[in-house]
C-alpha cells in the first residue's frame, strides 16, 4: 500500500498567468454554440474562431503576444457558415482540419513561414455530409486518418485518397464527443442519447463496447486515459457536474465517478498524456481547474486552480513548444471575450538552470509511425518518442510536412515489436521527414479490360442480360473489403452547379400541368427540351450554347396539335424531337442548326398512333429510329420512324393504365409497371404477350421503371399503401423481390435516371429540393445509399446527358444533368472527389458503351438482329491512368460461368459461406498462445520492505 504516500512531482504545479501586456488582446471573438473547443494549438500556429459570425478562422504565431491589429490578423475564409470544429495534425504544425454547419470538412495547409493574406483555397474538401459537422479528430499514430463525427453518425477518412475508411450512424442522437485511443486502435464517442461507445474501425461493423454513461441532458465528453481506460465528463440527475473514469474491458461499471459543483458550464478535459493531468475547462466558468488521474484510489488527485477571466474555449499547447527551461509542464490558451491568455503550469523547482528530466519525460515526436494505409492493412506502431532536453533535442520544435498529394510512406518496420511498437528512428532523436518515394507507373500491354460476349445459351430468350460482359474497372487487391466491409467509390458523389454564365434564366412561363408519366426536361449536349404553358401544346427548345438570360416576350418554340403528354430527344440525333399528344398523335420535329428563331406550327412528319392518348414515348438504346409508345387504349406500339406510318409491333396484356416501361439495356425488352399491380417483361420481337409477369405494384399516384446492372435487376419506384414512397428491386428472371425500401410520404413519384458506368441510380421527385442517389448492386440488400445532392430551392425535374464524352473527366466528372425550376435551367455536375486528379481515375471510368451512335438499323433489329456495340475509353491522351493500365477494348464470348461468378453468390453451399467466413475473420484476428497474466508486471521487491 505504499503507492498511497507517494508524492506527486506535479501536485504543486502553479498556474501562472502573463502579464496583461503579454495577452492577446483586441480579437473580435463571438459567442458560438457547438461541441467544439473554438481555439486549437499546433507547435508553430493558434487558430481560434473569427467575428460573431464564426465562419473564418484567425491564425497566429503560437509565440504571439499583445495587442493585434484586426485588420492585419490573417484569416483562413474557411466556410460559409459557423465553424463548428477545427484540428492540428500532430504530425504537421501546418496542417488544419476544419468541419462546418455547411456540412463540409476542409483541410488547410498554412506555410512555414505562416500566413501573410487570408487564405481562401483549402488542400481539399472531404465530400459534403448529411447534417452539420460536431467534431473532426486526427489519428495519433497514424498520418492523414480523420475522424469526424456529423448528426448521428461517425467515419473514417483516409485523407491521401480523400475517401471514406469505415463509417457508422447507428447513435440514436447527435455525437458529442470523439477521442481515438492513444495507440491508434480503438475510437471512443459519446452522443445525447448518454451511451459511451468503443468502436474498432478497422475491423468495421457495431460498436464493441457500448454503455450507459452520464444521466444530464447537457453535452458529454471522452477521453481516453490509457490503454483501456476513458474518462468521461458530464452531468447528473441532480445536475452536478460528473467525471467518470471506466475500464473498457468492464464498461458498464465505472471504475469512479466524481460529482463536482452545480454550474451549467460544460466542462472540455484536457489531458495530458505524458504527466497525466486534466485541466478541466468549463464553457462560461471563471477557472480551470487541474487535476491529477491515477490508476488507484481516490482516481482524481486535486491540485492548484486558475481563476481570470469567463471562458469560451480552451486547447493545451503540444510539449514541443513548452519553455522546460522554466519548469513549464503545461500551456493552456484559453479564449476570452476579445482576448487569449495564455496560462502557464510551473513545477516549483529551488533552480531552472539545469534541464529536470523527472518531471520532463520523452513526449510523442512529430514524425508519424506509419502511413493510412499501413494502420488501415492492421498495422500497429506509435511514433518515436523525443526528448524535450535542450541539449538533446532537434533545434527547431516546429515540423512541416509537404502537401498531401505528394506524401507516400514505406511501409511499417517488419521488426515491430510484439506490442506493435516500432524501434526509435535514432538515438538523437532529431524530427525527420517521412521518406518520399517517387516512382513511374507504365501501362504494361498484360492488363487489357476486354469486354466479352456471352454465349448464346447465356442470352436465350429466357436470359435478359446483356450480350457483351461490361468491363470493370481495375481495382488492386489490398484486402481492405474484408476488414471495413463494402467499398463504395461513389458514396460521397458531389453535386455542383456549374457557372451562371451556363444557366438559363428568366424562364417564363413553365407548363406545371403535364402527365406524371413525363419527364418533364430532356437534354442532350446541344439543346434542352421543355413544356411551356399555353394552346396547342407548347415546347421551348433551347440551345445549350446561348445560355444566359431568356429575353422577355414571347420565346420560340414547337406549337403541336395538342396537348403535349410527352416528349423524348432521338439518342442518335441531337436535332430530332418527337412528341406525343392527348389526340394520340406522334409529332416529329428537326431543329434547324442554330435553334429556333420562331414559333414553329407543323412538324416535319405526323403519325396518327393510338386512338386514346398517348402517354409515354421511348426509344429503343440501341436500333436507329425504333420508338415505342404507350397509350391509355392499354397497348404499346412498337415503330420505325425511317419507315411508313404504320406500326410494326404491338403489345397486349395490360388490363389498366400503363404507369411506365422502359426498354432494357440491350434494347431486345421492355419492362412496363401498370396500375392493374403487375410488372411485366416482354421480348417484342418474340411475343405480343409477357414472358414474365410478376411484382406487386400498389395502384396509387403512379410508378416508374428502369432496368439496371445489364439486365440484372429492375428497379420500381412508387407507393405503399400508407402512401409512402417505395423502391424496389426484381430480378428480372423470375420478377422476385429482391429488396424493398420505404422512404417518406410526398406526393411526387420518383423519377429514376441510372447511369449504367457507375451503377448510379438516380431519384428526383417534382417539386423538392433533393435528389436522392444509390448504387445499385448485385450484393445484398442491393441498394446502397450515396449522397444527395440538396439544392437551395425546389426542382421541377432533372434530364440527364447520356453522352459521356461532354463529360469533363479531368475534374472527375462522371454523369451531368440540367436542373429544372419554376423560373431556371441550370447544368449540375456530379463529380467524386479525389486527391490525385490530376490522373485519369480510371476506376471510376470504366470504358462505356457508345450510346449516341446506333449499333443497328431499324430494319435489321425488326429482322430480329441485334448488332455488336462499341465501347470507347474516356481517357484523354495525355492523362495518365492512375492505375497503370491501358484501357483496349475487344469483344469475345463470354461462358455462362462469367454469369454465374457475377451473381450474388447462390450457388454457395452452406460449409463454403462457413469456411468463407472463417477465413475472413481468421485474416482480421491474430492469435497468440502467451497467457494474459504473463504479460502482467510483477510487484517492486522495494515494496515488500
Amino acid at each position: 500500500m505504499s503507492w498511497r504516500f507517494k508524492a506527486s512531482k506535479y501536485k504543486n504545479a502553479a498556474p501562472i498567468e502573463p502579464k496583461k501586456e503579454l495577452h492577446i488582446k483586441d480579437l473580435a471573438i463571438g459567442s458560438y454554440s457547438s461541441c467544439g473547443n473554438y481555439i486549437a494549438a499546433s507547435g508553430a500556429f493558434m487558430a481560434f474562431n473569427w467575428d460573431t459570425h464564426g465562419s473564418s478562422l484567425a491564425v497566429l504565431p503560437i509565440d504571439a503576444a499583445g495587442r493585434q491589429d484586426r485588420k492585419a490578423i490573417p484569416k483562413i475564409n474557411a466556410h460559409n457558415d459557423l465553424v463548428t470544429d477545427f484540428a492540428f495534425s500532430p504530425f504537421d504544425d501546418g496542417l488544419l482540419a476544419t468541419g462546418s454547419q455547411d456540412q463540409t470538412v476542409k483541410l488547410w495547409k498554412i506555410p512555414k513561414e505562416g500566413l501573410k493574406t487570408d487564405l481562401t483555397k483549402p488542400e481539399m474538401v472531404l465530400p459534403e455530409q448529411p447534417r452539420r459537422v460536431e467534431t473532426v479528430t486526427f489519428h495519433p499514430t497514424a498520418d492523414c486518418i480523420l475522424a469526424t463525427s456529423s448528426g448521428q453518425g461517425i467515419t473514417v477518412w483516409d485523407m491521401i485518397e480523400g475517401k471514406t475508411v469505415y463509417s457508422w450512424d447507428g447513435h440514436d442522437d447527435q455525437v458529442q464527443a470523439v477521442d481515438w485511443q492513444r495507440q491508434g486502435r480503438l475510437l471512443a464517442t459519446h452522443a445525447k442519447d448518454k451511451m459511451l461507445r468503443v468502436f474498432d474501425p478497422r475491423t468495421g461493423g457495431e460498436p464493441i463496447h457500448e454503455t450507459k454513461s452520464h444521466d444530464g441532458m447537457k453535452d458529454s465528453k471522452v477521453v481516453w486515459i490509457g490503454e483501456n481506460r476513458v474518462l468521461t465528463s458530464g452531468f447528473g440527475q441532480d445536475r452536478s457536474r460528473q467525471l467518470a473514469i471506466r475500464d473498457i474491458r468492464n464498461i458498464s461499471t465505472p471504475e469512479h465517478i466524481l460529482s463536482l459543483d452545480v454550474s451549467s458550464g460544460i466542462l472540455v478535459p484536457l489531458y495530458d498524456p505524458d504527466t497525466n493531468m486534466v485541466f478541466l475547462s468549463g464553457k462560461g466558468d471563471r477557472y480551470i481547474q487541474f487535476v491529477e488521474v491515477t490508476d488507484h484510489d481516490p482516481f482524481f488527485v486535486p491540485g492548484l486552480r486558475y481563476t481570470g477571466e469567463q471562458i469560451k474555449g480552451g486547447c493545451l499547447v503540444p510539449k514541443r513548444a513548452m519553455d522546460v527551461m522554466k519548469g513549464e509542464v503545461n500551456r493552456v490558451l484559453q479564449l476570452a471575450d476579445s482576448s487569449i491568455i495564455p496560462i502557464t503550469w510551473q513545477v516549483p523547482r529551488k533552480t531552472y538552470r539545469d534541464f529536470h528530466a523527472d518531471i520532463f519525460p520523452d513526449t510523442t515526436g512529430p514524425v508519424p509511425a506509419m502511413g493510412p494505409s499501413d494502420w488501415m492493412n492492421g498495422a500497429n506502431a506509435e511514433p518515436s518518442k523525443i526528448t524535450l532536453d535542450p541539449a538533446k533535442r532537434a533545434e527547431t520544435s516546429t515540423y512541416f510536412q509537404p502537401p498531401l498529394t505528394e506524401r507516400k510512406y514505406e511501409a511499417v518496420a517488419a521488426e515491430a515489436g510484439q506490442n506493435g511498437e516500432t524501434p526509435r528512428q535514432n538515438n538523437e532523436n532529431k524530427v525527420n521527414t517521412p521518406t518520399v518515394k517517387v516512382t513511374k507507373t507504365e501501362e504494361p500491354e498484360s492488363s487489357i479490360l476486354r469486354p466479352q460476349m456471352r454465349e448464346e445459351n447465356a442470352v436465350g430468350d429466357d436470359s435478359f442480360l446483356m450480350p457483351q460482359v461490361r468491363p470493370k474497372s481495375h481495382n488492386k487487391s489490398n484486402g481492405r473489403a474484408s476488414k471495413f466491409g463494402r467499398a463504395t467509390k461513389f458514396k460521397h458523389l458531389k453535386g455542383t452547379p456549374l457557372h451562371k454564365s451556363q444557366h438559363f434564366e428568366n424562364l417564363k412561363n413553365l407548363s406545371k400541368s403535364v402527365a406524371s408519366e413525363c419527364d418533364i426536361v430532356h437534354a442532350n449536349t446541344k439543346r434542352v427540351a421543355i413544356p411551356l404553358s399555353g394552346p396547342g401544346g407548347k415546347v421551348g427548345v433551347f440551345e445549350t450554347e446561348k445560355a444566359g438570360r431568356i429575353p422577355d416576350g414571347v420565346v420560340p418554340c414547337l406549337i403541336n396539335s395538342s396537348n403535349v403528354m410527352d416528349f423524348a430527344w432521338d439518342p442518335f440525333n441531337e436535332a430530332k424531337l418527337v412528341c406525343v399528344t392527348e389526340d394520340g398523335t406522334i409529332n416529329i420535329w428537326n431543329i434547324p442548326e442554330g435553334g429556333l428563331t420562331e414559333q414553329v406550327n407543323e412538324p416535319d412528319q405526323k403519325i396518327v398512333a393510338h386512338g386514346d392518348k398517348v402517354s409515354i414515348i421511348k426509344f429503343n438504346p440501341i436500333a436507329d429510329g425504333i420508338v415505342a409508345t404507350a397509350a391509355y387504349d392499354y397497348s404499346i406500339k412498337i415503330w420505325n420512324l425511317s419507315d411508313g406510318d404504320e406500326e410494326k409491333i404491338t403489345l397486349s396484356g395490360h388490363s389498366d393504365q400503363i404507369y411506365a416501361f422502359d426498354w432494357s439495356q440491350c434494347g431486345r425488352f421492355i419492362a412496363t409497371s401498370c396500375r392493374d399491380g403487375k410488372v411485366r417483361i416482354y421480348n417484342p420481337r418474340k411475343s405480343s404477350e409477357p414472358i414474365v409477369e410478376g411484382g406487386n405494384v400498389v395502384p396509387k399516384k403512379g410508378s416508374r421503371i428502369v432496368w439496371t446492372l445489364d439486365g440484372e435487376f429492375l428497379v420500381v419506384t412508387g407507393f405503399s399503401k400508407q402512401s409512402e414512397r417505395t423502391i424496389t428491386v426484381y430480378r428480372t428472371k423470375d420478377l422476385k423481390t429482391m429488396s424493398s425500401e420505404t422512404l417518406n410520404v410526398s406526393p411526387a413519384v420518383l423519377v429514376p435516371f441510372y447511369d449504367e458506368d457507375s451503377s448510379t441510380l438516380f431519384l428526383n421527385g417534382k417539386g423538392e429540393n433533393s435528389l436522392f442517389a444509390y448504387e445499385v448492386a448485385l450484393d445484398p440488400p442491393h441498394m446502397f445509399p450515396l449522397s444527395p445532392f440538396k439544392a437551395s430551392n425546389s426542382s421541377q425535374g432533372f434530364g440527364f446527358l447520356r453522352n459521356k464524352n461532354a463529360l469533363n473527366v479531368r475534374e472527375i466528372e462522371f454523369a451531368r444533368a440540367y436542373r429544372l425550376t419554376n423560373n431556371t435551367i441550370e447544368p449540375v455536375s456530379f463529380t467524386v472527389p479525389r486527391v490525385k486528379s490530376t490522373y485519369f481515375q480510371d476506376d471510376l471510368f470504366p470504358p462505356t458503351r457508345i450510346l449516341w451512335e446506333p449499333t443497328i438499323s431499324g430494319e435489321k433489329w425488326l429482322k430480329g438482329e441485334n448488332g455488336e456495340q462499341s465501347w470507347i475509353s474516356l481517357k484523354p491522351a495525355d492523362m495518365k491512368s492512375l492505375s497503370g493500365e491501358a484501357q483496349i477494348l475487344t469483344p469475345s464470348k463470354r461462358t455462362s460461368n462469367n454469369d454465374s461468378n457475377s451473381s450474388s453468390g447462390e450457388g454457395k453451399t452452406t460449409k463454403d459461406k462457413e469456411k468463407g467466413l472463417t477465413d475472413a475473420v481468421s485474416d482480421i484476428l491474430t492469435t497468440s498462445n502467451d497467457l494474459e497474466q504473463d504479460k502482467m508486471e510483477g510487484v517492486d521487491s522495494k515494496e515488500w520492505d
